[in-house]
């Protein structure tokens, strides 16, 4: 074929972003297992939708009230019978945001908390209210479930003094009457329902219903949540605002994408925190991840290759191609871009079954950089020192005959 012909070709060309044209899609992620939990990525109907295992706190043994087994931060849900987070991002919305990323929010950890308060409280009104014996379990059940929210949910770990004691029982450390735990509950909903509220009983010098917690590394000895940063001239709860409590999402999906003619191409990343005071323990200001990623995706409305035959003229005995475009790539939180270029070989195989090599591919990406300039470097690519890194060489990866379709596989 002469190059006036093969210039004069028509190929298809992307009808739009929404996916509808796309004949090849390409889906890569880290493998599937119980810590990592990715379930599902696939584009369709317009849409990316990555689906994975939810994570929370969970795990609290009820069989003993006071129980002796706190929640931990886990996967959600048994094996079966998971529990799962979606998020779903318009194809045409992230193609058209030039690279950069989109996010989809997950919801807010203190509308969690706020939802189990409320919940808990009606039903200690509920079964207070038939003073009968057989209900005392489930009373104290609730009470649990409220400070396990309050404790974990929302602040990772640590619980209100004013809100430890044990629904019932005998000592110090009880509730001095039982219906105390709806006023306890109703001002911790009260403090839950604005900055400035939150603020108020968050402050140590004051009466609020979060003002202390007992300090874990020496028990007995009260602490404070709120401390003064002089540094930024305000009240902070482990380096996070007020408005960063109220505010913190369970977690977020990001997704970004980069286009060419024929092509559409990107990845989509997960963070994860622990409570609306974002910690990990003693560690302050945490995300967590990576929970099932980071993978990428890629799609078009150009066949994958077929051969068909070892006859095929276009794939010749001894033959080569070069195929150049671009990519995205990710390190970090920082999306990096460059350049892709794919050098391929024909192999003469006198035999061709399934898995049997028919060629060699070496793929080399080139001029990884973030937005600013910074290129891809050991050290990191957000303007820290580093080694930079010019080329990442992928060299003579086997290409494969795959029955039935005889269709070429890298």
């Amino acid at each position: 074929m002469s190059e006036a012909e093969w210039e004069g070709l028509s190929r298809p060309s992307l009808a739009g972003d929404d996916g509808s044209a796309a004949t090849a899609m390409l889906f890569t992620n880290v493998a599937d297992d119980p810590a990592a939990n990715l379930t599902d990525v696939s584009i369709s109907d317009g849409e990316l939708v990555v689906k994975q295992r939810r994570y929370g706190w969970e795990g609290r043994d009820f069989t003993t009230i006071p129980s002796t087994t706190p929640p931990s931060y886990q996967a959600l849900g048994d094996e079966d019978n998971e529990t799962l987070l979606t998020a779903k991002f318009e194809l045409s919305a992230l193609a058209d945001n030039d690279g950069a990323q989109v996010a989809v929010n997950g919801p807010k950890w203190i509308d969690g908390v706020i939802s189990t308060l409320m919940e808990q409280r009606d039903l200690l009104s509920t079964l207070q209210g038939l003073d009968s014996a057989d209900t005392q379990a489930a009373e104290r059940i609730a009470w649990q479930k409220v400070q396990d929210a309050v404790q974990f949910n929302f602040f990772g770990g640590f619980l209100p003094l004013k809100l430890a004691d044990a629904y019932d029982g005998t000592g110090d450390n009880v509730l001095e009457s039982e219906a105390d735990a709806i006023d306890l509950i109703n001002r911790a909903l009260d403090a839950l329902s604005s900055n400035n509220n939150l603020e108020a009983a968050l402050d140590p010098d004051g009466t609020g219903i979060f003002d202390h917690y007992d300090d874990p590394a020496n028990t007995g000895t009260e602490a404070d949540f709120l401390a003064y940063h002089a540094g930024n001239r305000r009240n902070q709860v482990s380096g996070r605002t007020i408005a960063n409590l109220r505010g913190e999402r369970e977690y977020k999906v990001f997704s970004a994408m980069g286009t060419t003619d024929f092509t559409r191409f990107g990845f989509w990343r997960r963070e994860s925190t622990t409570s609306a005071r974002r910690n990990d323990g003693v560690q302050q200001n945490v995300i967590r991840g990576p929970h099932g990623g980071p993978g990428t995706y890629a799609y078009s409305p150009l066949d994958p290759t077929n051969v068909g035959t070892l006859q095929n003229l276009s794939f010749p005995a001894g033959g080569s191609a070069s195929y150049t475009g671009e990519t995205v790539a990710l390190q970090g939180t920082v999306i990096l871009t460059g350049t892709a270029n794919v050098d391929v070989s024909w192999a003469t195989p006198t035999d061709v079954n399934a898995a049997t090599s028919v060629g060699t591919m070496a793929l080399t990406i080139s001029g990884l950089a973030s937005a600013a300039g910074d290129p891809l470097s050991q050290g990191g690519s957000d303007g820290s020192a580093g080694n930079e890194i010019a080329d990442i060489v992928f060299q003579s990866c086997l290409f494969v005959w795959a029955q039935p379709e005889r269709t070429i596989a890298t």
